[in-house]
This record gives C-alpha cells, sequence and structure tokens, in this order.
C-alpha cells in the first residue's frame, strides 16, 4: 500500500504511528525509493505541543457532578476533603453493585511476604500454580516499568518449563493504542501470562470470554507492589471476577518495600 505497516495480531496494519520512529522511517524508506515521494511527504510531520488541557478542571464547569465507583469507602480522609473542598461533592451514596457479589471471595486475601533475593522465585511459582498448565490466564501488576522488565526477562520466568514465552505479554503505556487493545484482549485469554505496570491496575477491563479460563477458576491476578492508597489494592484486585465471573488474587511482596512503609520482619 506505499505505507509502512507494523506486525499487528495476525496481520500488518498502516494505521500504527510510534512517533517520530515512524516519521523518520517514511523518510529512510522514501529516500531509498522503497516507497514513493508523495507517500513520504504525505506520512512525515512534526507534532506541535499548542498547550495542556485539565481534565481535573472540568468538573468545575458543571452545576451537577455524578460519578460512579468501586472503591468509594477506601477513599482516604485527604481523597474526601479534596472531592467535596475542591470539587463541591457533598454527598456520597453507598449501592450494591449491579452485577452482585463476586463468585470467588477471594480466599487468599494474606499476602505472602519474601525477602529481595527470593522475590522472584516465589513469584514464578505462584503463577505456576495458578497457571494450571496453560487453562488459565495469570496478570501480574508491578510498581514501575524496570521491575517488570527485570522480571520478564529473569531466568525464573524465561527458562521455566511451565510457560511458553511467546506466550509472555508485556503491557505498559508506550505501546500504540492499538497494540495494546490487542494485548489487553489477549491477557484474559487461556494460556498467557501478562507483565503489566500498576496503570492497567485501574479501570482497564480485562474482559474474559474464554469458556476454558472461566471453567478452570477464571484469571488469576496478581499485584508485587503495596500501593499508597487502599483504593488502588482493590482496584487491582477488581481486575478479576468481573460481572459474576469467576477469578482469584494474590499479593507477592517485596519486604524491601514495606521497610518504606516502616514496616520491618520483626513487627
Amino acid at each position: 500500500d506505499d505505507k509502512i505497516a507494523y506486525k499487528y495480531m495476525d496481520g500488518w496494519s498502516t494505521d500504527q504511528v510510534i512517533g517520530y520512529k515512524t516519521l523518520w522511517t517514511y523518510v529512510e524508506q522514501g529516500l531509498k525509493g522503497d516507497i514513493t515521494r508523495d507517500s513520504m511527504e504525505k506520512n512525515i510531520f512534526f507534532t506541535i505541543n499548542c498547550g495542556d488541557y485539565s481534565y481535573a478542571e472540568t468538573p468545575k464547569q458543571f452545576w451537577a457532578i455524578l460519578g460512579v465507583t468501586g472503591t468509594l469507602r477506601a477513599m482516604s480522609p485527604e481523597q474526601k476533603k479534596i472531592a467535596t473542598d475542591h470539587f463541591g461533592i457533598k454527598k456520597f451514596t453507598f449501592m450494591p453493585s449491579v452485577y452482585g457479589e463476586r463468585e470467588e471471595r477471594f480466599k487468599e486475601l494474606l499476602p505472602e511476604i519474601t525477602s529481595d533475593e527470593q522475590h522472584l522465585l516465589t513469584l514464578v511459582k505462584e503463577v505456576e500454580t495458578k497457571y494450571k498448565k496453560g487453562q488459565r490466564s495469570v496478570i501480574i501488576f508491578f510498581e514501575t516499568r524496570a521491575q517488570m522488565e527485570d522480571a520478564y526477562s529473569s531466568d525464573y520466568f524465561t527458562k521455566s518449563l511451565e510457560f511458553k514465552q511467546n506466550n509472555f505479554i508485556k503491557l505498559h503505556t508506550e505501546i500504540t493504542k492499538l497494540e495494546r487493545e490487542s494485548r489487553i484482549q489477549k491477557a484474559s485469554t487461556a494460556g498467557y501470562v501478562t507483565f503489566a505496570t500498576r496503570d492497567f491496575g485501574r479501570g482497564t477491563d480485562f474482559v474474559c470470554h474464554d469458556k476454558t479460563v472461566e471453567e478452570h477458576g477464571g484469571v488469576h491476578i496478581i499485584t508485587t507492589f503495596l500501593p499508597l492508597e487502599k483504593s488502588e489494592y482493590i482496584q487491582i484486585q477488581g481486575r478479576t471476577a468481573r460481572m459474576s465471573k469467576k477469578g482469584s488474587f494474590k499479593a507477592v511482596l517485596n519486604m524491601r518495600q514495606l521497610e518504606e512503609f516502616g514496616i520491618t520482619p520483626q513487627m
């Protein structure tokens, strides 16, 4: 089609743009003669930032603010103060979910706390146990992308006989929208292990349509860090067992991070 294409699922897409990397690829291929000059000139452009828009200030323009959240009870005093003082929200109403109670009651809510040296080994053992030889899917949340990359490329995962590395998925904010949507769909499919940054622990719908996953216990969620806010912890739990479906959750925490909260082994 005389355009730069990127691999997308089982085919190729000419709609994806990876910042200036795509721009300079058009220049390179155009100068080589692999694409026409007309195509090169149509697809090279510079993005100029003309300003920023604050979504946080938008609600102030309306006389009424209505919102729905599953973590209203988990709001900290500081968050409630911002909601009331800054946005003028005075009334809070608690209602049961329209989808009913979660089928899986998260029986393993107690976290597993490990030393820094044993953390990855404990993590891979947890994944292997819940993976059920590829009949379930597992999503692991990390505090930073660096931590995610370390786990993804570690020998503990790459050399485990339980997994096929081509069924590993990385989910972070620096991938294109199309690729992100594709990986989110795959994340709840049998046989996949997803390594995700904390950005996807809130508001991302990992919808499971896989009967095999559902029959063997649903999507298993693991968090490797303790968030500062209780609401974020609840949101991460909520990436599974959604809309009356099955699912499970486990926290595998590193003692080194807990020490930053003033928590010590003696406690």
